[in-house]
């Protein structure tokens, strides 16, 4: 038997805007988008203040009140698709959609109008689409409920899968991740702005890149940036992969999953917590992915002896257990991931920020020479 422990953890803290920390090495990329605009009067362009502005999506929700110039800003907003309202009691209300992604800047301009009319066309970009307003580079995100949609159900475990559905990614038959058909080890990984990438990864230690080691647990979208991107990705050869994770929002929300399977054994728990103040200065998301799982040899329901020499395996060399009657390989899975991500808001506006986000991984994983291919 071979048996392998890995046990990770995280932690960061992210200083509010006014503190610059000069660190040398690989600069990282932004975790959170940026939405700035200002409202005025569709006659006279005058500002308007009090107007309030909305921001809503399934992932979170903001609020803010343009000040006497008019204008109104969001500052770290969670990547995903937002409806955005704006209503004064002596103005017709007005609505509109936009895309936020990771290191992008929304400028939205709007003029609001005392009776009801067309005032303005909005054209609305899917947020998987290469190209988006106020990014400098070509990118490509599946966000928010989009993941659920992607995957087929929510609490998937199963990052590689994800992965797969995006543009420029494709999964060897080792489960290696390739961008742009480059090496394992040129492309890099972050998780929160938090560098996942294996710092020796090279041509003779390529399968140690394995990102977020395939799990999901409290990933709120991902975002791939093909190439180099700019100075804030470093360097990163093929391509960037960004996991940010979920917020706490308001009102508090809770989901609990709870799977069982037994042809092949799986058994599966996530739980999930998330809840911030009503003026959303505080929040908190706790997410916690346990799985428990036996492989099976080749299509689920068949007999060993049918996939050749797979069904002479490590356990049954030298023994007198006869192989066809071995219906599973006796390599065993657990692994146990834990996901906090706090923030506090302070300053004008909410405008500055104070992160503090963990990450703990307890992986066990007990191998069978005969079930594993690639092995050493």
């Amino acid at each position: 038997m071979l048996e392998s422990f890995l046990r990770a953890g995280r932690v960061a803290v992210a200083a509010a805007a006014w503190l610059i920390v000069a660190v040398q090495g690989v600069a990282l990329a932004e975790t959170a988008g940026v939405v700035v605009g200002t409202v005025t009067d569709d006659r006279t362009h005058a500002p308007l203040a009090g107007v309030a502005v909305v921001a809503k999506s399934p992932s979170a929700r903001y609020r803010e009140t343009t000040d006497a110039q008019g204008r109104f800003r969001f500052l770290s907003v969670l990547p995903d698709n937002y409806s955005l309202s704006f209503s004064r009691s002596d103005y017709a209300p007005y609505s509109t959609a936009i895309v936020v992604l990771n290191g992008s800047q929304q400028t939205v301009n709007v003029p609001l109008s005392r009776s009801l009319r067309t005032i303005a066309v909005t054209h609305a970009r899917s947020a998987g689409s290469a190209f988006q307003r106020g990014m400098t580079i070509d990118t490509y995100s599946v966000t928010g409920s989009q993941i659920d949609t992607v995957m087929g159900k929510a609490f998937n475990s199963n990052e590689k899968d994800l992965l797969r559905s995006i543009p420029s990614i494709t999964i060897d038959k080792t489960g290696t991740v390739s961008i742009r058909g480059g090496f394992a080890f040129e492309a890099a990984y972050e998780f929160e702005g938090i560098d996942y990438t294996t710092p020796s990864a090279n041509l003779q230690n390529t399968l140690q890149n394995v990102a977020n080691f395939n799990l999901l647990n409290g990933v709120g979208s991902v975002q791939l940036i093909p190439g180099g991107g700019d100075a804030t990705h470093g360097n990163t050869g093929t391509g960037l992969v960004l996991f940010t994770a979920k917020h706490g929002t308001y009102p508090t929300y809770f989901h609990a999953d709870v799977e069982s399977q037994l042809f092949p054994y799986l058994h599966q728990l996530g739980l999930e917590w998330g809840w911030a103040d009503p003026s959303q200065r505080f929040s908190n998301y706790a997410g916690f992915l346990g799985i428990r799982r036996n492989y099976q040899y080749g299509i689920p329901g068949t007999a060993a002896n049918t996939l050749g020499t797979l069904g002479t395996n490590a356990a049954t060399l030298g023994s007198t257990i006869d192989p066809n009657l071995v219906y599973y390989a006796p390599s065993f899975l657990k692994s146990n991931d834990f996901v906090d991500n706090a923030i506090y808001r302070f300053g004008r506006n909410n405008n500055q920020r104070l992160q503090f986000f963990i990450q703990d991984q307890a992986i066990t994983q007990t191998l069978d020479y005969g079930g594993f291919q690639f092995l050493p």
